[in-house]
C-alpha cells in the first residue's frame, strides 16, 4: 500500500482520537464530513481519478472507524467500571444512541417523547429556518414584516442565496472556471455537515436547539460566502474588462 496513504490514515485515527476523548461524539458525522470538503474541491480541481478518490476515501473512512471503534471501547469499559461490567457499558452506548436518534418513545423516560417522536423534516426545516444574524439588534422598526422577514437573516435565505451565486460563478469567468466548479462543488457537499448530525441525531437536534444551529458554520456558511465574494470577484472583473474593451 502507498506510504502516503497509510501515513495520512494514521493522522486521520488521530485526530478523530483526540476530538473522541475530547468532547466524545457530539457532532462527531458533521465533523467526518467536514474532513472531507477539502478532498471534494482538490478532487474536482486536479482532476482525480476514481481509484485515487476510493483509495483516499477509504483510508480516510478506516482511520476514521478505527479511532470510533477504539474509544467507544473504551468508554464502555470506563462505564463497565462504574457499573456491572462491560456489557453494561454497551448497553448504555445503545441507549445513548437510541435516545439522540430514533429510539422508540416507549424505551425511554418521558421527557424525550417529544423529541424521539418528532418529525425528522420538520426538525431540518427548524433549522433552517433559523436566524443567522439578526439587525433588529441594530435598528428600531415598528413595521412587524419588516422586523421578522426582513431584518432576521434566516439560513434559507442565505441557502437560496448561495444556490443564485453558485449559478452564476459556474457560468462566469473562463480563466478561473475550473477553480470556481471546484469551489461550488465543495460548497454543497459541505452542506451534508451540519444535515447529516439533523437527520442521524434527529431526536438531539430537536432538543439542543439553543447550540445546534452553530453546525451550519461547519463549514457550509464559511464556503458559502467563499462563493458570493468569488462571484462579486469575477463580475466586476468583467466588467472591468468590458469597459477597457468599450473604451479601445
Amino acid at each position: 500500500m502507498d506510504r502516503q496513504l497509510i501515513r495520512f490514515g494514521i493522522v486521520i485515527f488521530i485526530a478523530v482520537s483526540i476530538k473522541c476523548f475530547i468532547n466524545g461524539y457530539e457532532y462527531i458525522t458533521t465533523t467526518l464530513v467536514m474532513m472531507m470538503v477539502p478532498f471534494v474541491y482538490y478532487a474536482i480541481l486536479d482532476k482525480w481519478s476514481g481509484r485515487q478518490c476510493v483509495k483516499w476515501t477509504l483510508a480516510a473512512g478506516l482511520g476514521s472507524g478505527v479511532a470510533i471503534f477504539f474509544s467507544l471501547i473504551m468508554l464502555c469499559f470506563q462505564i463497565g467500571a462504574a457499573k456491572d461490567g462491560f456489557m453494561d457499558g454497551v448497553e448504555h452506548v445503545i441507549w445513548s444512541f437510541g435516545k439522540r436518534t430514533y429510539g422508540e418513545a416507549e424505551d425511554f423516560p418521558p421527557v424525550y417523547a417529544a423529541s424521539l417522536n418528532a418529525g425528522t423534516l420538520s426538525v431540518v426545516i427548524t433549522y433552517m429556518n433559523g436566524v443567522f444574524f439578526n439587525l433588529n439588534n441594530y435598528l428600531s422598526i415598528s413595521n412587524d414584516f419588516v422586523s421578522n422577514f426582513l431584518l432576521k437573516i434566516r439560513y434559507y435565505y442565505l441557502i437560496v442565496l448561495f444556490i443564485a451565486m453558485s449559478a452564476l460563478l459556474w457560468r462566469g469567468n473562463a480563466e478561473r472556471r475550473h477553480h470556481y466548479i471546484a469551489l461550488i462543488w465543495a460548497t454543497w457537499f459541505s452542506m451534508l455537515a451540519p444535515l447529516s448530525w439533523f437527520v442521524i441525531f434527529k431526536a438531539h437536534s430537536y432538543i439542543h436547539t439553543h447550540m445546534s444551529f452553530l453546525l451550519w458554520q461547519m463549514p457550509f456558511m464559511l464556503f458559502g460566502f467563499a462563493v458570493l465574494g468569488s462571484t462579486v470577484i469575477a463580475w466586476t472583473k468583467g466588467t472591468k474588462q468590458k469597459g477597457s474593451m468599450e473604451g479601445l
